[in-house]
């Protein structure tokens, strides 16, 4: 109706006010409260603190249009995955081929094959077959059976491309192009050695 105003609503959880008391839920609507019944909530653990800087991720192969295996060494998990119900997602950067269907056996996690393989657009979605808890390695295991295909050739760094020797020194900004200095970013190596870079979801992916 005209000039009418829709009454007012909220919705919450009520959090216990002691260690002995329970949650409820609560609905104000219209200027009334509606309570649930009291109940608890089971099951939830703080996530450990774990460092993964040091986490890696191999391919197999660095040739273009050309399937490759993903190898992915994580330190540990800030919470545990049960098996078959909890999963790893996996996010390659644009440009990887990912195919509809990986079967199961084409992935292992600490060297069992998974129960369950999806794909999401560019993500996997790897349900391990065993428990894993907290503050575990784990190891994840792409065959290039799996189909996964490399969007371009990926250049190794401190190697030789063609003519082009480069040379670079850990903590330093400074690399060697054929015998010059080259102060970096990246992409002053690239453009002397005509290949091209993106930069997508924090990794760098160079191609010819």
């Amino acid at each position: 109706m005209a000039g009418s105003t829709s009454p007012s609503s909220s919705a919450g959880i009520q959090n216990p006010s002691s260690a002995d008391d329970e949650y409820t839920f609560e609905i104000d609507y219209d200027n009334k409260t509606y309570r649930s019944k009291s109940f608890e909530i089971t099951g939830s653990s703080v996530p450990a603190a774990v460092d993964n800087t040091a986490a890696t991720i191999g391919l197999t192969r660095a040739t273009a249009s050309t399937p490759t295996g993903i190898q992915l060494a994580i330190k540990g998990l800030g919470a545990p995955i049960a098996r078959s119900q909890g999963f790893f997602e996996v996010v390659l950067p644009a440009g990887f081929r990912v195919p509809a269907y990986i079967p199961a056996t084409s992935v292992t996690v600490n060297g069992t094959a998974d129960n369950y393989v999806g794909v999401r657009g560019q993500n996997l979605i790897i349900v391990p077959a065993q428990d894993i808890p907290a503050q575990t390695a784990v190891a994840i295991n792409v065959l290039e059976a799996g189909g996964i295909v490399n969007p371009a050739t990926i250049v190794a760094l401190n190697g030789v491309s063609g003519n082009t020797i480069m040379q670079f020194k850990v903590g330093s900004n400074v690399a060697t192009v054929n015998g010059q200095n080259v102060t970096l970013p990246l992409r002053a190596i690239t453009d002397r050695t005509g290949y091209k870079i993106i930069f997508v979801n924090g990794n760098y992916t160079i191609y010819k």
